[in-house]
């Protein structure tokens, strides 16, 4: 009996503890139901959804349709503010990762390295490249007329078909590298960050060159000329001196495209200081012009002192290159170069002679008024229209067209580039030899004042090379050049650049004008082909 109460007293223990496990058990239930809630949630937010849309996506994640799994990594997937699902056909990509030096070819890289160059960007690897590859093939031109010169004014066929071939070799080792440049930068196209259009700038360029000499190599491998025992040099001259005008152009056009790309304002100054001068006149190039400028205006952040700038521009140099061939129309340039570096004043604290690309000169002056700048300038133009050059024992005379600006305060080096070209055009179109102003309101022609300047002879090869700008290197000729001669001139020879060219081989296409930059159309020459 007592057995009994005892166990009727346990269970009534047992059921007095029931409510106190359901109470914990519905607590642990609704905590386990809020966690899952909060994690779906999180997982998928649903800004203004309804309870009926949760509870469909919950079944549908419960049953394994839509998993985050099943989402592709970096996908985002677009919902409108009404709690749109989310349409597959509008979600959008992740974004690109911009390709970096480190996709270059591994021997550009070898290349840019033992050049001293450290490429910031893809596009100015790719860049500095071009420039170097197109320095080369200048060279191997350079040879060829010089050696083309040195034969005669005709040469037998067998020795103009090992010229043609000569010829066809450098010009598809020129075509192949630039190929491979433009491949660079398509295959990479929308992964360039911000030099995307600079990337497609030079593309273009690349594109067009490209053009020009698969129709060289047409015209050469179709020349009818080597019918005959012997053959003119003199078309497969002209045919190599407008590859050079090609080759100049392109050469400048990346100056100014590093020139963009580097500006030293910009924070991302770090190419080697020797690719900051011209090789022929060792005077700062394109790249040199902007530090300058650079340089001027950390000693002015305010841009409330004076800055003018001068250009000087040889008129029809096309004419000496066709005459004299292109290693003596680069000394003639070395040569003007360094009249005008002896005639500068040396008055004011920040004067700089540079050489803009071609047959141009440009002199920055710190502290000097536009007037001021005029005057200097026209003493510089009639101080070369008063000196003769002489090549040995062939003398010509050259003259000089100029534009002169006054910098406006916080003006680009890119608009005060186009703003003295635009001078220099409207002087050419004046009649050349003269000088044009532009204060701020567009460039207009005054009467210049008269110096008493004094002529004066002006070798292109001095004995001396004691101008600090100018290298040894400058007075000596290329490797194959040593036995360099000026060809007797030939009445064909004074061809300029407005008359046909002799029938013989086909004439290149026009240079098609697509800008690398801003600065592109301000650094064309004015008068046409005749950089040297």
């Amino acid at each position: 009996m007592v057995k009994r109460d005892v166990f009727w007293e346990g269970a009534s223990s047992s059921s007095r503890n029931i409510p106190v496990v359901t109470y914990v058990l519905t607590v642990a239930l609704l905590n386990l139901a809020v966690g899952y809630f909060a994690a779906v949630c999180l997982a998928h937010p649903l800004p203004r959804v309804g309870w009926w849309r949760l509870r469909r996506r919950t079944f549908s994640l419960a049953a394994g349709h839509a998993s985050p799994a099943a989402v592709p990594a970096g996908t985002l997937e677009v919902r409108s503010d009404t709690g749109g699902e989310g349409n597959p056909a509008t979600r959008l990509p992740p974004p690109p990762v911009i390709a970096g030096i480190e996709e270059l070819p591994r021997e550009w890289l070898e290349r840019l390295a033992a050049d001293g160059i450290v490429p910031q960007s893809l596009v100015e690897g790719v860049a500095h490249i071009v420039r170097l590859d197109v320095n080369h093939y200048r060279e191997q031109l350079l040879e060829t007329e010089v050696s083309l010169r040195a034969v005669g004014s005709s040469v037998t066929r067998l020795a103009a078909q090992g010229w043609i071939d000569r010829l066809r070799a450098v010009n598809q080792e020129w075509l192949d590298q630039q190929t491979a440049a433009a491949n660079v930068l398509a295959q990479r196209s929308g992964r360039l960050g911000e030099h995307e259009q600079a990337a497609a700038a030079l593309e273009q360029v690349l594109l067009d060159q490209a053009a020009q000499i698969r129709s060289v190599l047409n015209a050469l491998s179709t020349w009818d000329a080597l019918g005959s025992e012997h053959v003119a040099s003199r078309p497969l001259i002209d045919q190599i001196l407008s590859l050079l005008v090609q080759a100049h152009s392109v050469r400048d056009r990346i100056l100014d495209l590093l020139a963009t790309l580097l500006r030293p304002d910009s924070g991302q100054v770090h190419w080697p200081v020797t690719i900051e001068n011209d090789p022929v006149t060792g005077l700062p190039n394109r790249l040199g012009l902007e530090r300058l400028l650079d340089a001027w205006w950390q000693s002015d952040p305010q841009r409330t002192r004076l800055l003018s700038l001068l250009i000087l521009d040889i008129d029809r140099f096309g004419r000496l290159n066709q005459r004299l061939g292109t290693v003596w129309a680069d000394r003639a340039a070395a040569a003007l170069a360094r009249l005008i570096y002896e005639a500068l004043p040396r008055e004011g604290s920040f004067e700089h002679l540079t050489r803009l690309g071609g047959q141009a000169f440009v002199v920055i002056l710190g502290d000097v008024g536009p007037h001021q700048a005029l005057s200097l300038a026209e003493r510089l133009r009639q101080t070369v229209e008063a000196a003769t050059f002489e090549a040995e024992g062939t003398e010509f005379d050259l003259s000089v067209s100029g534009g002169v600006i006054e910098v406006r305060p916080g003006e680009s080096s890119l608009a005060i580039l186009e703003r003295l070209v635009a001078a220099l055009r409207h002087a050419k179109r004046a009649g050349r030899n003269r000088c044009a102003l532009d204060e701020g309101n567009g460039p207009v022609m005054l009467d210049p004042p008269q110096f008493p300047v004094k002529g004066r002879v002006v070798p292109l090869v001095p004995e001396t090379t004691d101008v600090p700008f100018v290298s040894p290197a400058l007075y000596l000729p290329p490797a194959a050049s040593a036995t360099a001669t000026i060809v007797p001139a030939a009445p064909e020879m004074h061809q300029t650049p407005d008359e046909p060219a002799p029938a013989a081989l086909p004439a290149p296409p026009e240079p098609v004008d697509h800008a690398v930059s801003e600065l592109d159309k301000a650094s064309q020459v004015p008068d046409g082909p005749d950089s040297p």
